[in-house]
């Protein structure tokens, strides 16, 4: 398992000390993001496969799909919460009043 994880660092380290070199040519990177999408498509269908091959998430996919959409309401609940009273308290109308009020006292 470490194994891995250092394999995976190191290719990810060696493709940035490459990439920041200026060692590849524009075309060649056209042709490196053509990869990266292709590669990208055939994960997705992979990870499908095997998701369509498991008879327990095929099973519980209802639940799962519940479960999910009440985790995101939750998160975007608490997310506009939080906008809103963070705007409450950094953004108050003594320190930046309302552009109404900016144009209305312009024109006195």
């Amino acid at each position: 398992m470490i194994q891995k994880m250092l394999l995976y660092l190191f290719l990810l380290i060696a493709g940035v000390l490459i990439g920041n070199t200026k060692f590849i040519k524009d075309k060649l990177i056209n042709k490196i993001e053509f990869m990266q999408l292709i590669c990208l498509f055939l994960l997705l269908f992979i990870m499908g496969l095997r998701i369509g091959m498991d008879d327990y998430i095929i099973d519980s996919f209802l639940e799962l799909g519940i479960k999910g959409i009440i985790i995101s309401l939750v998160i975007i609940s608490f997310s506009i919460l939080f906008t809103f009273i963070g705007k409450c308290i950094f953004f108050s109308k003594a320190k930046y009043p309302d552009i109404r009020e900016r144009r209305h006292s312009n024109e006195h």
